[in-house]
C-alpha cells in the first residue's frame, strides 16, 4: 500500500511518539530557551530509534511513502 508522504510521515511520527510516550518512565518533555515544548536529547534519540523500527515494519507490511 503506498501512501501520500505526508500521510506515511504522519502514521510514523505518531507511532512512534506513541511508543515513546507509552514506554517512558521518566517525563519525555522539556521547554526549550523559546518556552516551547521539546523532547528531552535522551528522548529525542530514543525517539529517532523507534522511528527507524517503525519504518522497518511499515516496510514489511508492504506500506511504504509514495514517490513525489
Amino acid at each position: 500500500m503506498k501512501l501520500p508522504s505526508e500521510k506515511y510521515v504522519e502514521l510514523y511520527c505518531e507511532l512512534s511518539m506513541f511508543c515513546l510516550e507509552y514506554s517512558s518512565l521518566d517525563n519525555v518533555w522539556t521547554k526549550d530557551n523559546n518556552g516551547d515544548a521539546v523532547l528531552t536529547e535522551e528522548k529525542q534519540n530514543e525517539f529517532n530509534d523507534i522511528v527507524d523500527n517503525i519504518e522497518t515494519i511499515l516496510t514489511l507490511n508492504n506500506i511504504i511513502k509514495e514517490d513525489i
